[in-house]
């Protein structure tokens, strides 16, 4: 078999061994049945990355390693598997998970290191779990799947007037395809204004999770709104390309409790007042969000967080750009109808693997609180017999926060509220080296400072 091992390197690449690698090594790039292997495997338009995987296996020298990919990429799974045996010399064993993987939050490395692997290669998700945390090794592939963006950049001429503010945003598999849009797009200045691509860190640019999106509502307001806006009154002010650039009219008052800051540039505006600004502003002017995506899982999401903007999906692969909507009305009315049923209940479950099987063995339990994933209670929840909430709902039933009017959606937002992951603590650097028992005791000694849980 024509491996590639230590045996392959030049004296000069032995010689650079103990620095810091930065790029894949020659002797891996230029190997010849290696590239005919790729070619013959996977589609010529996905990136599986296995020159990087390849050259980190050999590096660390990991022996047994495990393969997890979403459905939609298992098919391929045997053949990196094929792969990594046959150009890896250092690897014993390589195992493919069969669970169903929704996500980066579901990377299973404490599965992993109960079947001794030393390493799991992470597919078509981002980098939710910081490697940092990770029980074992861990590498995020996030097969990017190159295509042909001069389609949707004439669909987009085609469809959008110039004095439309177009935002562009997408799942992490077509993050090259939203930048190369955006890109050209500014380049030929086609739009009177293009605003560049809005981000909820620690995601990439345009990218959105099913749990996670960016606010387009402080991102409307610090990019366009705030700049119209120059004390506690301001008159209508309008931009050189005729955009209406927020603020009330002269005479026109604010909303109780959105009184807006005197310093503008220093100042901390509330919540309130943003939403209430960047709706005068949709008002007056046309602002459009192009998500590309095959599905609508990711872009509910978006459009749940910012449901007063307007939203089109192009699918890149049948070309085809469509209006989404969203029933608002009886999103907020189903999930405030499960918080209300929990109004009398005695006994509570926390509970993170979810199976109907599995609840219904618990006949005592009145509510379930999950912490697997927020979108197992909005999207199926209510088919339960008994109440399923998310952690923003849990709050809610117990009085810890008020039900807002814009569902948030944040849970892995570095700067989300006091129910998603970050602000929980897990993961910290500054606590990377604690055990779980001792960041947990931590954490409950902060929370009891900020919620005050009322029993009925």
């Amino acid at each position: 078999m024509n491996q590639i091992s230590e045996k392959n390197k030049t004296f000069d690449e032995k010689k650079e061994k103990k620095k810091i690698h930065c790029a894949i090594p020659k002797f891996i790039l230029n190997n010849e049945l290696l590239q005919k292997a790729i070619k013959k495997s996977f589609p010529e338009n996905y990136n599986f990355e296995i020159y990087k995987c390849i050259d980190i296996i050999l590096r660390e020298k990991f022996k047994n390693i495990v393969l997890q990919l979403p459905e939609g990429l298992l098919i391929w799974g045997l053949y990196i598997s094929e792969i990594l045996y046959f150009f890896c010399d250092c690897v014993e064993d390589v195992i493919i998970l069969g669970d169903v993987t929704y996500g980066g939050c579901c990377i299973d490395d404490y599965t992993s290191e109960k079947l001794h692997c030393d390493l799991i290669i992470h597919y078509g998700h981002s980098c939710l779990v910081p490697l940092t945390v990770t029980k074992i090794r861990c590498i995020y592939v996030f097969v990017d799947i190159k295509l042909n963006s001069s389609h949707l950049v004439e669909t987009i001429k085609k469809n959008f007037h110039k004095s439309d503010i177009i935002l562009l945003l997408g799942t992490i598999q077509f993050s090259c395809l939203v930048h190369n849009v955006h890109s050209i797009l500014k380049k030929e200045n086609y739009f009177d204004l293009f605003l560049p691509i809005p981000q909820v860190l620690p995601l990439t640019k345009g990218e959105v999770l099913g749990c996670t999106s960016p606010n387009l509502y402080r991102f409307l307001y610090e990019h366009v709104v705030r700049k119209g806006q120059g004390g506690e009154v301001v008159e209508k002010q309008t931009s050189q390309n005729g955009l209406s650039l927020g603020g009330p009219t002269q005479g026109e008052k604010y909303p109780p409790g959105d009184i807006p800051p005197k310093d503008d540039h220093n100042s901390h505006h509330s919540e309130a007042f943003i939403i209430n600004e960047c709706k005068r502003f949709l008002q007056k002017n046309q602002v459009k969000i192009v998500f590309i995506a095959d599905g609508r899982f990711h872009l509910e999401s978006l459009m749940i967080h910012n449901p007063d903007f307007s939203f089109y999906r192009y699918n890149p692969f049948n070309k085809v750009i469509t209006t989404e909507k969203y029933n608002y009305t009886l999103f907020h009315e189903i999930r405030k109808n499960e918080i209300k049923k929990c109004t009398n209940c005695k006994s509570v479950c926390i509970i993170l693997k979810i199976f109907n099987e599995k609840l219904a063995l618990f006949k005592n339990v009145d509510v379930f609180i999950q912490i697997g994933c927020p979108r197992l209670s909005i999207d199926w929840g209510n088919y339960n017999s008994k109440p399923l909430l998310n952690s923003y709902e849990a709050y809610v039933f117990l009085q810890a926060v008020k039900y807002k009017e814009i569902y948030p959606m944040d849970y892995y937002a570095n700067l989300g509220n006091v129910w998603t992951n970050y602000n929980a603590g897990i993961g910290d650097t500054s606590e990377k080296n604690l055990s779980m028992r001792e960041i947990i005791r931590r954490r409950i000694q902060l929370r009891k400072s900020k919620i005050s849980i009322r029993y009925q």
